[in-house]
């Protein structure tokens, strides 16, 4: 029997040698030897499918952002964390304020029935109470607070940029109509990061939309950033009643298919395009360092601005009628690019990635940032809508 408990405990010893990944870095990779923030691998095509972007695994080569830990466990060896982020189907209900691990790829879906208060009239004739908090966040920081307030008829939002709705006692509190609640005094939200905006959904109904450009001037960065969603339960009338689950689509599904458009020295592009606030544009074009190609964003009647590439690590932004007006009617911004680019698998082109909003113009190959303007005042059009490309290449038929 001795020798049976020595046992016992030399096998807790050795299980006591794998530690998990902390809360902030929960995903295992490189055989426990590292923990990633992130959900997904990098890009890095010398590592082949270790390090693809795809989800990130233990056996996995690279961090998305690189942002990872050493394991923290003496042995050197971890595994993920146990709250480790899987598509939910079974609903968690919640006893307690609590935070989980959350993907902004992923959609949320709470189901709230409020306090027991919700049994008695409110102040607006309705039997109607708080239904919770829901905070986005980067590990500790709070990046989106959504407070759902059907009760007041509104909702309470906190975001450093937010500025909509009505400033109260820390939040901003903007005006909507809820649906009904069923039987049980229950209504289903929906949390959704699409492409453009944050959506609130009450059933089908939308109840608030929020494009990227009024809560941060980093659309990529506030995304990738966000990694736990916290829920408010308790108040002083007690706990709310409150339910949520995960759903996150399936990221092995075909690869996304773009309507290329052929651009050269000597054909032109000129094409109308219809964009939400964020515009996007892709420019392909071969894995060598002799390019040199201008992109003209263009308004209704009037060139806007251009991005233009004299090679991998030089160009200029160029805004019409800003500053002085010293060039050509508007001014332009010398930049330098001190990060390698990388080409696609296939080993013969490189994308170039061109994101514009009102506020700010970015420049990116393969998810990783190589330039940012940020608008001001005296940067003429560059702030407005795009209408029309147009394309002038040099030096190559790409």
């Amino acid at each position: 029997e001795e020798e049976e408990e020595e046992e016992e405990e030399e096998e807790e010893e050795e299980e006591g040698d794998i530690s998990r990944c902390p809360v902030s870095h929960p995903n295992v990779y490189y055989n426990g030897q590292y923990c990633c923030k992130s959900v997904r691998e990098k890009h890095y095509k010398p590592q082949g499918d270790k390090c693809d972007g795809s989800a990130i695994q233990r056996d996995s080569l690279c961090c998305e952002g690189d942002m990872y830990l050493r394991c923290p466990s003496e042995s050197g060896v971890c595994e993920s964390e146990d709250r480790e982020l899987e598509d939910e189907e079974a609903v968690t209900a919640l006893s307690n304020d609590e935070s989980v691990l959350f993907s902004p790829e992923c959609e949320l879906k709470v189901i709230s029935a409020g306090q027991p208060s919700s049994r008695r009239i409110s102040w607006y004739g309705r039997r109607e109470s708080f239904n919770g908090d829901v905070s986005f966040l980067s590990d500790d920081q709070e990046m989106l607070l959504i407070g759902l307030h059907p009760e007041r008829r509104n909702l309470a939002v906190r975001n450093n940029m937010f500025r909509r709705g009505s400033l109260m006692w820390g939040y901003r509190w903007v005006d909507t109509t809820y649906p009904a609640a069923d039987e049980e005094g229950r209504r289903e939200y929906t949390f959704q990061f699409t492409e453009t905006a944050f959506v609130l959904k009450c059933g089908e109904q939308v109840l608030i939309t929020i494009p990227y450009r009024e809560l941060t001037i980093d659309r990529e960065e506030f995304l990738r950033s966000i990694n736990m969603v916290k829920f408010k339960v308790r108040t002083d009338d007690g706990l709310i009643d409150l339910q949520y689950v995960r759903q996150c689509e399936d990221q092995e599904g075909n690869p996304e298919t773009k309507n290329w458009r052929d651009f050269s020295l000597t054909n032109r592009l000129d094409l109308a395009v219809n964009m939400d606030d964020e515009e996007s544009y892709l420019v392909r074009f071969p894995c060598r360092d002799n390019i040199w190609f201008k992109l003209f964003l263009n308004g209704h009647d009037e060139q806007n601005s251009h991005v233009e590439l004299y090679s991998r690590s030089r160009g200029n932004i160029y805004c019409n009628k800003a500053g002085m007006r010293s060039w050509y009617g508007g001014e332009k911004t010398d930049f330098r690019i001190y990060r390698s680019w990388e080409c696609e698998d296939d080993g013969e082109n490189m994308i170039l990635e061109v994101e514009k909003t009102s506020q700010y113009v970015k420049l990116r190959n393969r998810g990783n940032d190589l330039y940012t303007k940020v608008f001001s005042s005296r940067d003429g059009n560059c702030y407005k809508h795009t209408d029309r490309v147009n394309t002038q290449v040099w030096n190559y038929e790409g």
